[in-house]
């Protein structure tokens, strides 16, 4: 597996952190995809290559930027947006998030 990116994770869980405080999904995706785009400048990557997250060493998913936006953009009580804010607090709280790029 590719190494985890712990360079980002402060602007990423500054991001989560944010959203969690406003509810503004365009800015979180905003957001992550500037950190998207300061790496892909930063590195010579295939142009489909995509940063992704996993939430915990348990988490099995791989998580893409429009993934959490399309979990964050259901409506307030559909299970896969709890879960993405879930995921997004629990990150936050043990600062346990892993940064990926592929």
């Amino acid at each position: 597996m590719a190494e985890t990116l712990i360079q980002y994770h402060y602007k990423v869980l500054e991001a989560f952190h944010e959203y969690l405080d406003t509810k503004d999904v365009d800015n979180l995706i905003a957001a992550l995809q500037k950190v998207e785009q300061y790496h892909r400048n930063e590195t010579d990557l295939p142009a489909d290559a995509d940063m992704w997250f996993r939430f915990g060493s348990d988490d099995t998913l791989v998580n893409t930027i429009s993934d959490i936006q399309n979990d964050l953009r259901k409506p307030s009580g559909h299970p896969n947006r709890k879960m993405m804010e879930s995921n997004l607090t629990d990150a936050c709280k043990n600062a346990d998030i892993e940064i990926y790029f592929s």
